[in-house]
């Protein structure tokens, strides 16, 4: 198994799999936020997978988590799937 950095993710092998974790966090300075968004701050996360079936054919599996900044709002959990072919 070889681990090489690239803009997309990390490498997970020579066939093209690749895999990504990010996080944020957001802090509101603007008054003009307030009026729509109560809460002053916003983080969540997104992790994905992608395996390459062929080489002109990805699928892949996302999940993002989002801890939004409205009040009384639930976290927001998304899953995705994603098929890709390439010509």
């Amino acid at each position: 198994m070889t681990h090489s950095e690239s803009a997309s993710g990390v490498q997970v092998s020579s066939r093209g799999d690749r895999f990504g974790l990010g996080y944020y966090y957001m802090i509101f300075n603007d008054d003009r936020v307030e009026l729509i968004l109560p809460e002053d701050e916003e983080q969540g996360m997104e992790v994905f997978y992608k395996v390459a079936v062929t080489r002109w054919a990805e699928v892949s599996a996302d999940l993002q988590v989002i801890d939004g900044a409205l009040n009384g709002a639930d976290t927001a959990v998304v899953g995705a799937l994603r098929f890709r072919m390439s010509f």
